[in-house]
């Protein structure tokens, strides 16, 4: 997993190359953008660190409390600086390509490691807790479990954003461990909908949610360019809300299409991929 987060952050340089070579006007200090899969690759890397640490640490490897305590304190650790970092000025005097990895910086960063890494900790302690499911009975017991919890974290979360705030500077909306915690609860409960929907079908049934999952990063590189490049720019503001909620239900449906056909086109040129994900979904937990 160290290995697939560093993965990660190559595709994301290479991203940026192909920004470069498709946009007109992208200057070439611009591949170094430091955009989501930037800070998910070396997050990856770093919560697969901490996931093994703390397996070793424990008495028993089988016991996912270490790690689960382990991934959690993480994300609150990245949630909690966030604040204290943007505001800090010791960062100024690093490289700029460096400092926009750690805080937002106009046209070259929005997403940061403050608070955004701190995501995948936060994935990664929910998927310890999946992990440890061993019989196929519990998994809507232990998804609706998580749901509620996701629920008590983003009520907490709420009511905790109208008390005054700890930190000299801080903004609910970008930099605010209310927010942090707020969305944490929100993706929970979406995951325990996630897991009630895969319900409904067995592991050989076609699922449209399965076929987004196992193609999002394919899904992702190629809507950016679609979507804020030249192909759609005489769009940009140009549309009402009802006509901007038509071409997003359109454009799902696109970026859809287009996963499908990707699938297909995989399968039909590695027949033992197909063989390969089918086996892997149906012996998995």
């Amino acid at each position: 997993m160290i290995w697939r987060g560093l993965q990660i952050w190559g595709l994301a340089l290479l991203f940026r190359v192909q920004a470069w070579l498709l946009s007109p006007g992208a200057t070439v200090y611009g591949i170094l953008k430091v955009d989501i899969l930037n800070v998910m690759g070396p997050a990856i890397s770093g919560a697969a660190l901490v996931w093994g640490l703390a397996s070793r640490a424990s008495s028993r490897a089988s016991n996912p409390i270490p790690r689960i305590v382990a991934l959690s304190a993480a994300a609150a650790v990245f949630s909690l600086l966030t604040p204290l970092v943007r505001a800090s000025t010791t960062l100024a005097g690093l490289p700029d390509p460096i400092e926009w990895y750690f805080r937002p910086w106009p046209g070259r960063t929005t997403f940061t490691f403050f608070p955004w890494a701190g995501f995948v900790f936060a994935g990664a302690a929910a998927g310890s807790i999946l992990d440890a499911i061993r019989d196929a009975r519990n998994e809507v017991s232990v998804n609706l479990k998580l749901g509620a919890a996701g629920l008590a974290i983003f009520a907490a979360s709420l009511a905790g954003s109208f008390l005054p705030s700890i930190y000299a500077q801080s903004a609910f909306w970008t930099s605010s461990p209310a927010f942090f915690f707020l969305r944490v609860g929100v993706l929970l409960m979406l995951l325990t909908a996630a897991c009630l929907w895969a319900q409904r079908s067995t592991a050989d049934r076609f699922s449209p949610l399965k076929q987004f999952g196992r193609t999002s990063l394919f899904v992702y590189w190629i809507h950016v360019e679609m979507v804020y490049g030249i192909l759609s720019y005489p769009l940009h503001r140009n549309l009402s809300l009802p006509a901007a909620v038509v071409a997003f239900a359109l454009f799902t449906l696109a970026m859809f299409g287009l996963s499908v056909l990707k699938t297909r086109l995989v399968n039909r040129v590695s027949p033992g991929a197909k063989r390969g994900l089918t086996q892997a979904v149906t012996t998995a937990p």
